[in-house]
């Protein structure tokens, strides 16, 4: 909730500074880790590994990963349905991996999601009808990202690279423009 209502108030006001916004997502991915017990366990790199034996590190590190995802949704969210056609492709990726999983939660929690970002794209593509805005965009990064995490934590059999490597083209631009 933190980080969507602070992207609102942006969108209304425009006067939340990117630190504020920032600070939303961290505690969105503070509140989401201590609820879903949503926590990494390594990231399957040698010698990093060992640092998410300490709790504070691998919260830290999910906690980050999370407000990164929910960031860089947002930067992406210029060009008309560019951001939500890659959330929708994510969502379905989501949904075929968690059937082939069983994980019926993960499944219905994706395809709504895919749903519900589809009415949003086909009234906005491509004529740009209407806006994500920083709530919408800050919204579908850290749902993306939050059923991520989930999908490391809950499948030992699916590596946390998966999840980023879905991501990795709004990461990029991401950096990209830091750069």
């Amino acid at each position: 909730f933190p980080v969507f209502a602070l992207g609102l108030a942006e969108d209304i006001t425009k006067k939340v500074s990117p630190k504020w916004r920032l600070l939303g997502a961290i505690v969105s991915g503070i509140l989401a880790v201590a609820m879903l017990n949503a926590v990494l366990k390594g990231i399957h790199v040698p010698f990093v590994d060992n640092l998410f034996s300490f709790k504070l590190f691998a919260v830290a590190f999910t906690v980050f990963g999370i407000a990164g995802v929910s960031h860089a949704f947002n930067i992406i969210d210029g060009f008309n349905g560019l951001a939500s056609g890659t959330a929708i492709m994510i969502f379905a990726i989501y949904s075929y991996v968690s059937f082939l999983l069983h994980d019926y939660f993960l499944l219905y929690t994706s395809l709504v999601l895919i749903f519900a970002t589809l009415g949003f794209f086909l009234w906005n593509y491509p004529s740009g009808s209407i806006f994500l805005g920083d709530s919408g965009a800050y919204l579908l990064g850290f749902l993306i990202a939050i059923e991520g995490v989930l999908f490391a934590v809950r499948h030992p059999q699916v590596s946390p690279w998966f999840p980023m490597l879905l991501v990795v083209y709004p990461v990029w631009e991401t950096l990209f423009s830091a750069y």
